[in-house]
């Protein structure tokens, strides 16, 4: 394929967050295998692709939502896996390239376009099984290509002949927490801005195998996978309380007017508890409430309000 050339690039500033994002413009013709392929290989327009398989996802596909807590924890939160089956439509002659090509979904484009595309290949581990091989063969990282964003190319080795029916296995697992990791935020921050939940219930994923290492139109017909959630990443619950100005003597009631919310629970005000109360309405001064509520995930959120009294 053809070289291509970084035309556009957006930011997207998120607090203290810098993600850049682009895209790497080219056009691309489709074309259906008609016959075997061989070293004189199909002709079709350049910098066209040929698609090689009639492939399908292990259905569906294992998402383990990204968990603040737990990943500083020292566990490992925040991942996609996928098996996908690639039968091939015809002979692939010894020599000829072969190429996994994952279409991501729209929610993960942040992510892939984060640094050029070399944060998600840190986070991707992925391995194929040739036919009539007994071992997965891993990829390497010169074998992923992510620079384009919202896709990433899996490079098969060359050096094996398949033949027309037989079913290559590849595996893939994209550990998108590191990339949330890596971002320095603290539990309180939201990280569906950075992947958002899917409208659908689930993650839409397509793949196909071609010979080429990226598809600009992306055709009809290619393998579709859906991830079993749809949420990428838990948020932690929101804790409504106010600053409050009192008198010398006035009664105060600390969980008065206090609130307690979660994306996933709904209200959780009953699970709100005090960790500290220094108030003392007894005569003036500035004193401090710290809530802390805690949601089904085991997320943690803590809010601190200033009580002074006059």
């Amino acid at each position: 394929m053809k070289k291509v050339t970084l035309l556009t690039a957006s930011v997207l500033a998120l607090g203290s967050i810098g993600l850049t994002t682009g895209s790497q413009l080219a056009h691309a013709d489709v074309a259906t295998p008609q016959t075997s392929i061989n070293s004189n290989g199909v002709q079709v327009s350049d910098p066209g692709i040929t698609i090689l398989d009639k492939g399908e996802f292990v259905n569906p596909l294992t998402l383990d939502t990204y968990d603040y807590d737990l990943n500083h924890a020292g566990f490992s939160t925040g991942k996609v896996v996928m098996e996908y089956d690639s039968k091939s439509l015809f002979t692939i002659a010894l020599g000829e390239t072969k190429h996994f090509n994952l279409l991501l979904p729209e929610e993960f484009n942040l992510i892939s376009g984060k640094d050029g595309g070399a944060d998600l290949k840190g986070a991707i581990t992925a391995s194929y099984k040739l036919p009539g091989e007994t071992d997965y063969t891993d990829f390497t990282p010169e074998d992923i290509t992510t620079e384009y964003e919202g896709q990433v190319d899996f490079k098969l080795s060359a050096t094996s002949l398949i033949n027309i029916g037989e079913t290559t296995k590849i595996k893939i697992q994209i550990d998108y927490g590191k990339i949330l990791d890596g971002l320095g935020q603290d539990r309180s921050f939201d990280y569906k801005k950075i992947i958002p939940d899917s409208k659908a219930g689930g993650y839409t994923f397509k793949g196909m195998l071609t010979d080429d290492d990226w598809i600009n139109i992306w055709p009809e017909g290619g393998a579709t996978g859906i991830t079993d959630r749809g949420m990428a990443a838990f948020s932690a619950p929101t804790i409504n309380a106010s600053d409050i100005e009192l008198k010398v003597g006035d009664t105060f009631d600390p969980m008065a007017q206090v609130t307690a919310s979660d994306d996933v629970d709904g209200d959780i005000t009953n699970k709100v508890v005090i960790i500290s109360n220094n108030v003392d309405t007894t005569k003036p001064g500035i004193y401090h409430v710290t809530y802390r509520v805690t949601n089904s995930s085991g997320i943690t959120s803590d809010k601190t309000i200033t009580v002074t009294v006059v």
